[in-house]
């Protein structure tokens, strides 16, 4: 059964005080923390999905990679327990909301909070993935960005994150099975295949992720059916498709900051940034830089060429005329 306004967990330190958000396999509540006197986010797994062994498993994964992080720029892990028949994962309370839901719809955010966010969601990306850390999100996205009281962004939802072995500055990473594991539009090339263990996974993600932040739409026309043929057209496009530079939708993108999307998307790894922190060395100067004042474009400039080369034979025909006079 489903945690209720009121209920309480861990001998009565946890209160729920209601149901903030749902998902296919987890559940998330706004609680107070009667000990600490602090309002906490209580995570639990859906009750059909308890005794299902995958959901369980990736339930498990998120408290063992979140529990040892502790950065500005990822969310919490307070507590993870084992009551009334089911798992709890106790977190960091993100008033601001989500990333997806900061979103404009078919509009893009302001430049500057974009690189603003690419700059934080960089630091968070740089410590998890550190050798001592060995942590790959594999499923950044909007929703998986979230924001604190004073909109500081922080990174989210390591549910199918991929770890490597406990042992310091390992570079084997876990994995738990040949199932493609995602979300399409932010999907890189290498992990339709299968490989999870390269942090450029993330790398690859974040630029999806700026690219629908700065044009207001994803960089490719992704379905949402789960045919055969959906499938296979989105796979098509993960792996084969060039998106058109983000300045095409949106002309206030400076080009720096074009180039930088398109290098994140690159298809092969080796063509992308090799860390965060390099994207992060690319964002920081650019911060403090406030954009070229920008003004609306005059109408004539928006007219056909045909109409242009009409206005140009009348010209010549004008002036031909006064000649002859």
């Amino acid at each position: 059964m489903s945690l209720q306004t009121g209920d309480t967990l861990l001998d009565g330190r946890y209160q729920i005080v209601r149901l903030i958000g749902r998902g296919g396999f987890a559940s998330v509540y706004l609680a107070h923390d009667t000990l600490l006197d602090l309002d906490v986010a209580i995570k639990e797994l859906v009750p059909s999905a308890f005794g299902d062994t995958e959901r369980e498993e990736r339930f498990l994964r998120e408290a063992r990679a979140t529990h040892k992080l502790r950065h500005d720029n990822i969310v919490a892990t307070y507590n993870f327990l084992k009551e009334k028949g089911n798992y709890y994962l106790v977190m960091e309370y993100m008033p601001g909301g989500s990333l997806e839901d900061a979103l404009p719809p078919n509009k893009p955010l302001p430049v500057n909070d974009v690189v603003r966010i690419a700059r934080e969601v960089c630091k968070g990306l740089s410590y998890a993935h550190t050798h001592e850390n060995g942590i790959i999100h594999c499923d950044l996205k909007p929703a998986n960005i979230l924001f604190a009281t004073d909109k500081t962004a922080k990174v989210a939802d390591f549910g199918i994150a991929h770890m490597s072995s406990h042992e310091p500055g390992s570079q084997h990473y876990v994995t738990t099975g040949p199932r493609v594991l995602g979300t399409w539009a932010y999907m890189s090339p290498e992990q339709v295949g299968g490989e999870r263990s390269d942090p450029r996974i993330d790398l690859y993600a974040l630029g999806a992720l700026l690219y629908q932040a700065l044009t207001g739409r994803p960089y490719a026309d992704f379905r949402d059916g789960a045919t055969h043929a959906d499938i296979g057209h989105n796979i098509d496009l993960v792996l084969n498709h060039l998106p058109a530079p983000p300045s095409t939708h949106n002309r206030l993108i400076p080009p720096w900051l074009d180039d930088l999307v398109l290098q994140l998307l690159e298809k092969r790894p080796e063509d992308r940034p090799d860390t965060a922190s390099e994207v992060l060395a690319q964002l920081g100067p650019r911060l403090t830089q406030p954009l070229p004042p920008t003004r609306p474009r005059p109408w004539w400039s928006r007219l056909p060429k045909w109409v242009w080369f009409v206005l140009a034979g009348a010209l010549l025909v004008v002036v031909a005329a006064l000649l002859l006079l």
